[in-house]
C-alpha cells in the first residue's frame, strides 16, 4: 500500500473486532415520487445567477464530476410545503430495503437512522420514520457528518454481535434545503435516501472484518450551518442556517481520507487488490478517485455515482452499496471497503465480506 501522511493532528480511533455471521440481506436506494426532482447543471447555473452569483468554471465542474442531482428544494430558497422530508425519505428507504430482504417490518429489531439534515429539532429521525411505517422497535438517530453511513454500519454490526437479529441502517439527506444559492454548494448538494438490512447468518465467512472510527472536533466550526438551535432571530436575519464549507476544512480533511481505509485493510489482513467494491461518501470525483488510488484499490472497484447523485451526504455510502449490490460488485461473499470523511470532523471505515 502507498504510504500516506498521517492526520494533521494525533487522534485516537476506535477499532473493532471482527463480527462474523452477518449477511447483507437487502438494500434499497429511494427517491420520492413527489416533492423532489432531478436537476441538471444548466438549472444549477440559472439558480446561481438568480441569486447574484457567478457559476463555476466549466473545468471545475468537470473535475467535480457532477452532472445531475435530486433536489427537494431550490438552494438558497425556502422549501415548499409539499417538499419531501428527511423522515419520509427514510421511511421509504426502510420499507423498500426490508421488502428487498424478503422480511416483514415486524422482523426488525433495531433501526439506525443517519442524517445531517434532520426535519425535527429533538425527536429522533428513526422514531419519526418508523412511526410512518407503524413499526415498533428500538430506534436511534446517528449524526457524524458525511461519514454517518460508516458510523451507522459499525453500530449495527456491534448490536448484531451482542444479540440483535435484524438491524436496518437507513440514511437520508435533504441538503438542498440548507445549501446556499451561490458558490459550489448548488452543484454538489444532492438529496437522497438508502437503507441496508443486516441479519444474523449461519455463514461465518460473511460479516464485519474490521472497522475504524475517528475524528477531530476542533474542526467542527469550519463545516455546516453556523446558526444555533433552537433558531435565534439574529441568526435567521443573517441567513446563518445555510451550509458553510470553509476552505480550511477541506485542507485539514484531505489527509484523513486514506487513513481509515488503510487501517481496516491492515487490521483485516486484506490486500487492497482483493476489494471488489469501494464505497465512499461522494464528496467529488477527484477526492474519491485519489483516495482509491492511494489505498491501492483497483479503479473498477470504485463505486462512482457522483455524476448521478452529487454529494448526498450521509446517504451516499448506502446508495453506493445498493448500486454495487445490484451490479454484482457487492454480492456472493465479495470483500467490500466502506469509507468516508465528513463535517465534524468525522471519519470512518469498514472492511466487510458481504
Amino acid at each position: 500500500m502507498t504510504e500516506i501522511p498521517t492526520a494533521p493532528r494525533p487522534a485516537r480511533a476506535v477499532r473493532s473486532r471482527a463480527v462474523p455471521g452477518v449477511a447483507v440481506a437487502g438494500t434499497a436506494a429511494y427517491a420520492p415520487d413527489r416533492g423532489a426532482r432531478v436537476v441538471d447543471n444548466d438549472e444549477v447555473v440559472a439558480v446561481i445567477r438568480r441569486h447574484g452569483g457567478e457559476p463555476l468554471r466549466a473545468e471545475w465542474v468537470q473535475a467535480m464530476g457532477v452532472q445531475r442531482r435530486l433536489w427537494t428544494c431550490v438552494p438558497g430558497e425556502v422549501a415548499d410545503d409539499d417538499a419531501a422530508t428527511t423522515d419520509a425519505m427514510l421511511a421509504g428507504a426502510i420499507d423498500a430495503a426490508v421488502a428487498d430482504a424478503g422480511l416483514s417490518l415486524g422482523d426488525v429489531d433495531l433501526v439506525i437512522a443517519a442524517t445531517t439534515t434532520t426535519s425535527r429539532l429533538t425527536t429522533s429521525m428513526a422514531s419519526v420514520a418508523t412511526g410512518h411505517l407503524g413499526l415498533r422497535c428500538a430506534t436511534m438517530e446517528l449524526r457524524a457528518g458525511c461519514a454517518s453511513g460508516a458510523y451507522g454500519l459499525a453500530t449495527a454490526y456491534a448490536q448484531l454481535a451482542v444479540g440483535a437479529e435484524v438491524v436496518v441502517v437507513a440514511a437520508a439527506e435533504t441538503l438542498s434545503k440548507v445549501a446556499p444559492g451561490v458558490g459550489p454548494a448548488p452543484y454538489l448538494a444532492g438529496d437522497g435516501a438508502a437503507a441496508v438490512v443486516l441479519t444474523r447468518s449461519d455463514d461465518t465467512g460473511r460479516g464485519l472484518l474490521a472497522s475504524w472510527l475517528s475524528g477531530d472536533g476542533t474542526l467542527s466550526a469550519l463545516a455546516g450551518p453556523p446558526g444555533a438551535l433552537p433558531p435565534r432571530a439574529a441568526d435567521l436575519a443573517a441567513d446563518r442556517y445555510r451550509l458553510v464549507m470553509d476552505r480550511r476544512f477541506d485542507e485539514a480533511a484531505a489527509p484523513w481520507w486514506p487513513v481509515g481505509p488503510i487501517a481496516v485493510l491492515e487490521q483485516a489482513g486484506v490486500p487492497a487488490a482483493d476489494i471488489r467494491a469501494m464505497l465512499m461518501n461522494q464528496a467529488n470525483r477527484v477526492r474519491i478517485t485519489e483516495t482509491a488510488a492511494t489505498v491501492g484499490v483497483e479503479p473498477d472497484a470504485l463505486v462512482d455515482i457522483v455524476g448521478e447523485t452529487a454529494n448526498a451526504g450521509a446517504a451516499s455510502m448506502l446508495i453506493a452499496l445498493d448500486r454495487a449490490r445490484r451490479d454484482g460488485r457487492a454480492t456472493d461473499g465479495a470483500t467490500v471497503l466502506v469509507a468516508g470523511v465528513g463535517g465534524g470532523l468525522g471519519a470512518g471505515a469498514l472492511a466487510l465480506r458481504v
